[in-house]
């Protein structure tokens, strides 16, 4: 599965079209894992810069991130900014509210020491939650615990990247792993993922893509949006003009049917009393 030319090219298209659309986390800048998570939650519609101006602006705001969990959804909708602020401050208060209850505190410092998750069983709590809501979200926090972008293959992740053409859509998920780690530089890649997860997700699913909702789907190659109105215009003015002729043609016709009526001659019920007024009466 070779990454051509065109492959690369296009991975740039999408990142340029769809980065801001979908959002997606570009690095691990935070220090902290639980503001890490915050930033992926409220970066789409944003992107990295606007949203990590957010999560900086919460974190001095707020005593800490359990005061932003108990605060009104508008308030940090009005802290957190941009469209669809009050769902992005929705999707906070859930992710803090589910640590919470999960964890009986609001700290992920163990995933700095994964001495302090016995057995990994935390991590496997944290992961099944984040992916139950997106597979984007799991990208990045195994990322931030990597310190480096973690390619995660699950889900519809495949398919899409076949729609879109960067891939034939053939190899094992080790093979595909590496293949989609040449598609972009490393600094693009965490923001590639999470595009392409998102996608999987929401409008390019299995086995119909919702196309036309899909925000893809101007430079999509396997997208099966309707054409534009502007094109079907003609052939509806066509179908009018028809439909306009025809109406006419049985017009005429009836008019036609009107005017033989009226010249037919008198039926012999007419002439009837007339031959008995020119007859002679007998005695």
């Amino acid at each position: 599965m070779p990454v051509t030319p065109a492959m690369k090219e296009r991975a740039q298209k999408v990142l340029a079209e769809l980065e801001l659309v979908i959002g997606g986390v570009r690095d691990t800048e935070e220090t902290h894992p639980l503001s890490h998570l915050a930033l992926t939650t409220i970066c789409r519609g944003l992107g990295t810069k606007r949203a990590r101006a957010a999560v900086r602006r919460l974190e001095s705001d707020y005593v800490d991130w359990n005061d932003v969990r108990v605060t009104p959804v508008r308030e940090l909708a009005a802290k957190v900014g941009g469209e669809d602020s009050i769902a992005r401050a929705e999707r906070l208060v859930e992710l803090l509210a589910m640590v919470f209850l999960r964890f009986n505190r609001l700290s992920l410092e163990w995933l700095s020491d994964p001495a302090k998750d016995t057995g990994g069983r935390k991590m496997d709590r944290l992961v099944k939650w984040l992916g139950d809501r997106s597979l984007a979200h799991v990208v990045s926090l195994k990322s931030w615990v990597a310190r480096s972008p973690e390619v995660v293959v699950d889900g519809g992740f495949p398919k899409v990247l076949q729609r879109l053409g960067l891939s034939d859509g053939k190899g094992a998920a080790t093979a595909l792993k590496l293949h989609v780690r040449g598609l972009v530089p490393e600094s693009d890649l965490m923001a590639l993922l999470s595009i392409i997860h998102t996608l999987a997700e929401t409008t390019c699913v299995s086995p119909k893509p919702e196309c036309t909702t899909c925000v893809a789907r101007s430079f999509c190659p396997s997208s099966h949006a309707p054409a534009p109105a502007k094109e079907a215009a003609p052939k509806l003015a066509k179908s009018s003009s028809a439909k306009a002729s025809k109406t006419e043609k049985a017009s005429t016709q009836k008019v036609a049917v009107k005017g033989t009526k009226q010249k037919a001659p008198p039926s012999n019920a007419d002439k009837t009393p007339a031959r008995a007024k020119a007859s002679p009466r007998k005695s």
